[in-house]
């Protein structure tokens, strides 16, 4: 089971109008806790997510984390001859490289908002 309470107060669509009429957050967060306490496990990605539900009461031995991030340790040979192509292709340019989702409540709109200041 998947439960994304916290993150629908993020997306747009799920805070605005005519969606934010069907979507209650207070009764979704009391939906939360009720279900995540009837849970075995459950899974979270960052640590401020663990922090979160153990601020709700969920008990910590109930919450594993597992990031979902590449282990550059993993990739080392890839990574080294995909920078070794780079700087030679692209020598004249600046590269940056994203790997990951394009929703709204991710801020890429400030990483792309910072690219003249960084350049």
């Amino acid at each position: 089971m998947k439960i994304f309470v916290h993150a629908l107060g993020q997306y747009k669509y799920s805070t605005t109008f005519p969606v934010s009429l069907l979507i209650s957050q207070k009764n979704g967060k009391k939906d939360e806790i009720t279900w995540l306490n009837q849970v075995d496990i459950i899974i979270v990605v960052i640590e401020e997510a663990k922090d979160r539900l153990i601020s709700l009461g969920i008990p910590e031995n109930k919450i594993r984390l597992v990031s979902n991030y590449v282990r550059i340790s993993e990739f080392t040979s890839d990574i080294k001859e995909l920078t070794f192509e780079l700087q030679h292709k692209n020598s004249q340019f600046f590269t940056v490289t994203y790997a990951g989702g394009f929703g709204r409540h991710r801020g890429l709109n400030i990483l792309l908002d910072s690219i003249p200041i960084i350049v």
